[in-house]
């Protein structure tokens, strides 16, 4: 990681490979994570280690003094 260097800056240029082009907006993310490296083994197939699905939404809450990623 670029960021644990002084020398280097972030982004740096490999970045450029992970770069998803987006509309602007409030998304809701869904992350499905097809590989477990803690076991060196995939589920499903090994073609895909992570898929992420972006889901434009309109309606943003505010969530000022929640977790985000806890409030149901």
């Amino acid at each position: 990681m670029a960021a644990q260097f002084k020398d280097e800056r972030v982004p740096d240029e490999n970045c450029s490979n992970y770069k998803i082009d987006i509309e602007e907006g409030n998304y809701k993310v869904n992350v499905i994570q097809f590989y477990n490296a803690d076991k060196d083994e995939h589920i499903g197939d090994d073609e895909t280690d992570i898929l992420l699905n972006f889901i434009k939404i309109s309606d943003f809450q505010a969530t000022a003094g929640d977790v985000f990623w806890c409030s149901y």
